[in-house]
């Protein structure tokens, strides 16, 4: 520098390399020398320059100007702002750490209570429009990665939350955060990259993002006894996550969806919106959720239409499908042996699992089709069945109520295994047969997923399908079960169907272990047949 004292308006910087001017070039000179240009050393030729008194800064990984160093103030907001700090692939750059479903982080963060959310990718911003934003979150996400070095210009005592892919662990950032007074929370990806290009996509597990999630709203919340440094004063009630001392969602409905011609999806979720309650009294208020993921991004929903019981419904688009294991095959396969087009279902099963397991707490999920009714009362339906599922089969893994790929319900907690399990063996198996060998337990790996915990049917079909083509097979389907027709072998595999010779005066299956008064009375959902013979 030059000059008689360390101030910015008295020093010139000179930069010693031959890069492009890059985010830091304007926090340099506002920094080190405000009343004068940067320069080069190409910028003085041949000449022989000779400094008063000169600092020579050495390369470095490491930041270069600490957040005191300008004027960067903190302006109050109402809530926690969270912050996802995002690398994306372009024509002219893929390189890095990419996260494999941003969306599904994305729709988690969404939920957090008294928050504000919002997703950056530093590479489209300055590096003022960098420090404003990482100036004023509270909490800011982000996987292993030069960015989250501004870490140290987040607000006082935000937490950072760095994503490690499986084959790193390194303390670059958690020395950042801590040297500028921040919290750190290292969340590590145990699931195995997928490369593309030069780049990876680093996959991440919703539900335990949620946890970590939790934790750090939580700590950005604790300063001065619960208030906030602007403030914000938060209900104890409501600190993070959760939307109050409520239990946990009952149930989430997968719904994935592709453009049809016909408008089946309107007709599936208004059969739900039919039944689910207006009225807060009712214990299944708000309580439900169906999430309608579309596996055709760049298509509309056909369902676009505002409702009144709109907090029912999350849509989703499945924008990072999982690659193909055989990018190039047509095989079309058969009904026990899957072409291409059923194993990008599969994918698109396994998708719409791991984003629905991010969406929140819930004890079921239920698997249907957008192209499934549900049967008038089936809700009510819902609610005797698993509750006598519970009573017959604590802690009861699964239970079945129609056919294909839908009626199928499970603990929303086993979600991301079997996401998982259909991945591994979409070549091998039809995902309504992979459903079957799982909670039936017919392997070893199966089986240890499984754990012990029972199987269980439902008497009767609960939904009825729209349209003569089946989802799985292109053909035209034999007859299907009618709404409470009783489920039975061959629309059934013989593992995972009801019993009636064992439990011929019930609905749940297996019926066995209860007696006296702890039985409950099978109800007549059979009457609602409409071709029940009279």
């Amino acid at each position: 520098y030059t000059g008689h004292s360390l101030s910015n308006g008295a020093t010139s910087v000179i930069l010693f390399d031959r890069n492009p001017d890059g985010p830091f070039y304007e926090m340099i000179q506002e920094a080190f020398s405000k009343n004068h240009p940067l320069k080069r050393a190409a910028d003085f030729g041949t000449r022989k320059v000779t400094f008063d008194k000169l600092v020579f800064h050495l390369e470095s990984p490491a930041a270069i100007v600490h957040p005191k160093a300008g004027n960067l103030g903190l302006e109050c907001h109402d809530s926690l702002l969270l912050t996802l700090i995002v690398r994306r692939r372009t024509g002219e750059k893929n390189v890095g750490r990419i996260l494999q479903d941003e969306k599904a982080l994305e729709s988690t963060m969404a939920q957090c209570t008294m928050c504000e959310s919002k997703t950056i990718d530093l590479a489209t911003m300055t590096f003022p429009e960098q420090l404003a934003a990482l100036r004023h979150s509270n909490v800011i996400v982000g996987v292993h990665g030069a960015g989250l070095n501004n870490i140290m210009f987040a607000a006082e005592e935000a937490v950072l939350i760095e994503i490690h892919p499986h084959y790193r662990m390194d303390r670059h950032f958690r020395n950042a955060a801590r040297m500028s007074g921040k919290h750190y929370m290292p969340m590590r990806s145990l699931e195995q990259v997928t490369c593309q290009g030069s780049s990876d996509n680093v996959p991440v597990n919703a539900a335990e993002f949620r946890e970590v999630l939790d934790g750090a709203v939580r700590l950005a919340r604790s300063f001065d006894d619960g208030l906030s440094e602007c403030g914000l004063v938060c209900d104890m009630g409501i600190l993070a996550m959760d939307a109050a001392h409520d239990d946990m969602r009952y149930l989430t409905v997968g719904i994935p969806t592709v453009h049809r011609d016909e408008d089946h999806l309107g007709a599936t979720i208004e059969s739900w919106m039919r039944q689910l309650p207006a009225a807060a009294s009712d214990p299944l208020y708000d309580s439900v959720v169906l999430v309608v993921m579309n596996m055709m991004p760049g298509t509309e929903h056909r369902y676009a239409a505002p409702h009144p019981k709109h907090m029912y419904i999350q849509f989703a688009s499945n924008d990072n499908p999982t690659k193909d294991p055989q990018p190039d095959a047509r095989d079309e396969g058969d009904g026990n042996h899957p072409g291409y087009r059923v194993r990008k279902q599969t994918r698109d099963i396994a998708a719409l699992l791991k984003f629905a397991a991010g969406t929140g707490d819930a004890e079921f999920y239920l698997f249907t089709e957008d192209d499934m009714e549900l049967c008038p009362h089936a809700l009510l339906a819902t609610q005797h069945m698993l509750t006598k599922a519970e009573l017959y089969r604590p802690d009861f893994m699964s239970i079945r109520a129609s056919y294909g790929m839908n009626g199928i319900f499970i603990r929303s907690r086993d979600a991301p295994a079997f996401a998982d399990y259909l991945l591994e063996h979409q070549e091998r198996r039809p995902p309504d047969h992979l459903v079957v060998e799982w909670f039936a337990g017919e392997n070893p790996q199966s089986a240890a997923l499984m754990a012990g915990r029972a199987h269980m049917a439902f008497r009767y079909n609960i939904m009825h399908h729209l349209g003569v083509v089946s989802t799985l097979r292109a053909a035209e389907s034999q007859a299907m079960p009618k709404c409470y027709e009783e489920l039975g072998e061959p629309t059934l595999f013989e593992v995972e169907v009801f019993k009636p010779y064992e439990c011929p005066d019930d609905d749940v299956w297996p019926c066995d272990g209860v007696e006296g008064g702890d039985k409950t009375v099978a109800i007549g959902w059979g009457d609602l047949n409409p071709n029940k013979p009279t």
